[in-house]
């Protein structure tokens, strides 16, 4: 993996991501993080991101910012 960065999603903003990177992303108020993959095939003109919701990584900064979500029933 070429790349790893953690950042917050931004409503409409854009982002330059690297062929092979793996990143870490996390939106809104409740650190909901995500790890994803980037694979450009140029011959296909086609770019394949590969998402997997991380769950040790948003429990560590739920845990971290004393994020507590509570279930409706």
């Amino acid at each position: 993996m070429k790349k790893e960065t953690r950042e917050r999603l931004q409503n409409g903003e854009p982002r330059e991501l690297e062929d092979g990177g793996c990143y870490f992303e996390f939106c809104c108020d409740c650190e909901l993080t995500h790890m994803f993959t980037v694979d450009i095939d140029p011959k296909k003109k086609t770019v394949a991101l590969t998402y997997y919701r991380d769950d040790y990584r948003t429990e560590k900064y739920r845990r971290k910012n004393k994020i507590i979500l509570s279930v409706k029933n």
